[in-house]
C-alpha cells in the first residue's frame, strides 16, 4: 500500500510541472466552454457594481496598465458582467468612474488573460481561458 501511496504521490507531482499551457487538475473544466482550436481573441469579463445607484457607469479599457498602457476604447457598461472582446494572451486594464452627488471614485483593476491545454477530460483535447475576469465593483 505505501508502494501506491508513492507513485500516486509521484505522479501528481511530475503533472503538476508539467507545461504552463497544460491545463493539469481539468475537474473544474466545462467541456461545452472549450475551444478546439486555440483561440486569438476571448471575452474580458467586466464585473462591476450596478444597483440602484449605478445603473451604468463609464469604463476606460486600457492594453497593458492604466499608467502607461496603450488607451484601447471607452464605452458604457449598463450588464453585469459586461463583456468586451480582446485579442488572446494579453496584459490589459480597466478604470471605471463612479459618481454619485459630489463624489467620484474610481476603480481600477488588471489582467492576462491565459489560454491552458487540456488534453485529459473532454472528448478532445481543447483550450481553456483562465483569467479573463476584470473586477471593478465598488468595496462597501
Amino acid at each position: 500500500m505505501r508502494k501506491i501511496t508513492f507513485y500516486t504521490t509521484l505522479l501528481l507531482i511530475l503533472f503538476l510541472f508539467t507545461s504552463c499551457e497544460e491545463k493539469v487538475f481539468t475537474w473544474d473544466v466545462d467541456c461545452n466552454e472549450c475551444y478546439t482550436i486555440k483561440p486569438d481573441s476571448v471575452d474580458l469579463i467586466i464585473h462591476w457594481t450596478k444597483n440602484e445607484n449605478y445603473r451604468e457607469i463609464p469604463v476606460i479599457l486600457y492594453k497593458g496598465n492604466v499608467d502607461n498602457g496603450g488607451f484601447i476604447d471607452t464605452f458604457m457598461c449598463n450588464e453585469d458582467p459586461y463583456y468586451f472582446w480582446v485579442k488572446a494572451n494579453e496584459e490589459y486594464a480597466a478604470k471605471a468612474i463612479y459618481k454619485y452627488e459630489d463624489r467620484t471614485v474610481m476603480v481600477v483593476d488588471g489582467t492576462r488573460q491565459k489560454l491552458k491545454h487540456v488534453s485529459d477530460i473532454c472528448d478532445e483535447p481543447c483550450w481553456v481561458i483562465t483569467e479573463a475576469d476584470l473586477y471593478l465593483e465598488l468595496k462597501f
